[in-house]
């Protein structure tokens, strides 16, 4: 019985682990591109310290922590979720039905239309305009750069 909580809890150990090592690329890959931007606006004024090069580079290195910390979302998920009956007893026939709530199967679906929608945008260059929306909103209202 022990055991079993133990595998249980693994998938969530790793996520952590996985959570602190993304949290660590994005931090050290922000600290990068400024740092390398700042020396380049040093030499010259009018350079840009947040390009969609350096953005683009760092993204793709830590693409395959993102991609696991993925997976090991989905897969803590799996293992944390409350356990229920197999079947539920229908109190107005007295016949037995499967119990799959459907706010499950609503959570469900919101996860991979979010995902969807996240990939999409992606795809067709919203991330350039979020990259710049979030550079001017730095470097113009808080002071950055």
């Amino acid at each position: 019985m022990k055991n079993q909580r133990d595998l249980r809890r693994l998938p969530t150990v790793f996520l952590t682990v996985l959570t602190l090592l993304l949290a660590i690329a994005l931090c050290w890959a922000a600290a990068d591109i400024w740092l390398r931007g700042s020396l380049r606006r040093s030499a010259d004024p009018a350079a840009v310290i947040y390009s969609v090069e350096a953005v683009r580079t760092w993204a793709i290195r830590i693409l395959p922590v993102f991609l696991l910390w993925l997976l090991a979302l989905a897969a803590s998920c799996r293992a944390v979720s409350v356990p229920r009956p197999s079947e539920q007893v229908s109190r107005r026939r007295g016949e037995c039905v499967p119990a799959l709530p459907a706010v499950g199967r609503l959570r469900s679906a919101l996860f991979a239309l979010a995902v969807l929608l996240i990939v999409l945008g992606v795809l067709n260059g919203s991330l350039g305009d979020v990259l710049t929306k979030a550079v001017n909103l730095c470097t113009e209202c808080i002071g950055l750069g």
